[in-house]
């Protein structure tokens, strides 16, 4: 059997289990939507919500909290998931300063392998596309459900798999006309290539769940008339610009926007990040001001970035630590209120074997007393660092440099750090340096089961402050993450 006659059988066996298998809810977000209860559905001021888990659990846990009514469902669902490249992604993050000059290391984001792609007599096979499928197709099955009933599913693909996801979509949502544009946006960035033309589009499927309710604001764009010459036609009004006299007329599904330049303010470094100015325009379209938008494949938060200037709500999960550190650093860059939502201990599911084992930590902890103020000024910063098997198993001959590095400066290797009091009465503020991300409130934390909320959060090599309007011993549950993307928690006693 080939792909295309398994599609249906993937359709349906995922329907199956999505209603009545055993996928678990997620609960860090269970346990946190019971202290909601609808308090701040539909309220712009409600703060964002930045994920660390698997999107098909958190999903099925939303869309149990929409139908008790605890909260909105998303007006807008966007994914852009891996597009079955077959190939690994990472960045390269540069540690100065050591004994063999600078090191650049390679740093794990996703990855985009599904296994085995020929069969065992050396004929090609369908196993990792079928693999590949079935991953995207619960996830839609999941967004469909989810939606309003005015709502929108827009599905970021390119030439490797996009005719088989557009079949895969339109059986999922009952037909062709649930289809409502096939978009492509144009770029001019990326590699050309002698065997074929170059490849410069990605495909946008835009599904609505109800195509007599789906939200639509018709957007205009610049139709240049032929030499650019006024037709003086009756009743058509026509401008003029640099390029020469044109009018104004329905945009059209070939969207030419250019890609995150090297140079770009916008650019965060993650792999594969999308212009906001594509992501823009998508949700111009179909939301309006306070409506709820989730980003299943959060990436580095551009679609979270984008609702948030707009005044859109917004959920962005991603299963990589390293895509939630990207998406934290740019949503406080933008003064944006948000929540941080993660275990007790997160490593990314698609990293390597190699690379599960979580790091090692100890933090220096200090208490100063503020005289006047009844507080305490906590600093707490990395002392001791123990390098995963991820970075020790790179071959490169600066190995060695670099256990030294995280003996002697194991803040080089901090991409983030969080903190939180846990339980009890008090406050807990920030002083000092770090970049600081305005949390929603204090929500205590009584086991390593609960979820973590940070109130304060420090990036790079700056260490935490916190000024704690308490005394007597406070417990302090700090999250620190690496520079591999692999996060780990430590509860902390302190005696303020």
């Amino acid at each position: 059997m080939n792909i295309l006659d398994k599609l249906s059988e993937i359709a349906a066996n995922v329907r199956e289990t999505w209603e009545h298998g055993t996928i678990p809810a997620d609960i860090w977000y269970e346990a946190i939507m019971d202290s909601y209860e609808g308090a701040l559905s539909g309220r712009v001021s409600e703060p964002g919500r930045v994920i660390t888990g698997d999107n098909l659990r958190v999903a099925k846990t939303m869309l149990a909290a929409v139908r008790a009514g605890i909260q909105d469902a998303p007006t807008l669902i966007y994914m852009d998931p891996p597009f079955f490249t077959k190939e690994k992604y990472g960045q390269k993050i540069k540690l100065p300063g050591t004994s063999c000059g600078d090191i650049k290391l390679p740093v794990h984001a996703f990855s985009d392998m599904w296994g085995d792609t020929y069969s065992s007599d050396g004929a090609r096979g369908d196993k990792a596309l079928a693999r590949y499928l079935t991953m995207l197709a619960e996830r839609i099955t999941a967004a469909r459900d989810l939606l309003a009933d005015n709502g929108s599913l827009w599905i970021h693909l390119d030439h490797h798999a996009a005719h088989y996801v557009k079949i895969l979509a339109d059986h999922i949502f009952g037909g062709t006309e649930y289809l409502m544009n096939e978009v492509i946006w144009h770029y001019s960035s990326g590699g050309a290539t002698k065997k074929h033309f170059a490849r410069k589009h990605d495909t946008l499927l835009f599904y609505a769940k109800d195509p007599k309710l789906h939200v639509f604001y018709p957007m205009l764009e610049k139709s240049y008339n032929r030499d650019c010459r006024p037709y003086n036609f009756k009743g058509v009004k026509e401008y003029c610009d640099e390029g020469g006299w044109y009018t104004l007329v329905n945009m059209r599904d070939v969207w030419r926007i250019d890609m995150v330049g090297r140079t770009s303010g916008e650019r965060t470094g993650y792999a594969t990040q999308k212009p906001e100015a594509l992501i823009d325009r998508i949700v111009a379209s179909c939301t309006a001001p306070g409506d709820l938008c989730l980003d299943m494949f959060g990436g580095s938060g551009t679609l979270a970035a984008v609702c948030e200037r707009a005044g859109r709500r917004w959920v962005t999960i991603d299963s990589s630590p390293l895509a939630s550190l990207h998406t934290e650093r740019r949503m406080v860059g933008l003064g944006a209120a948000f929540e941080i939502l993660c275990g007790r201990c997160t490593v990314a599911d698609n990293l390597p074997e190699s690379g599960r084992d979580a790091p090692s930590w100890e933090l220096d902890v200090r208490v100063e007393r503020t005289p006047g103020t009844g507080a305490a000024l906590v600093t707490i910063m990395p002392s001791s660092y123990t390098i995963p098997e991820i970075a020790l198993g790179v071959d490169m001959p600066q190995v060695a440099a670099l256990i030294g590095m995280a003996q002697d400066t194991p803040e080089c290797f901090m991409a983030g750090m969080s903190a939180g009091l846990l339980g009890g009465e008090g406050d807990a503020h920030i002083s000092g340096y770090g970049i600081i991300g305005g949390l929603g409130g204090e929500h205590p934390c009584e086991s390593g089961d609960d979820p973590f909320r940070p109130q304060h959060t420090a990036y790079g090599k700056d260490c935490l402050r916190l000024l704690i309007r308490r005394s007597g011993k406070v417990t302090i549950r700090v999250r620190v993450t690496d520079i591999f993307g692999s996060s780990g928690m430590l509860d902390i006693e302190a005696e303020v």
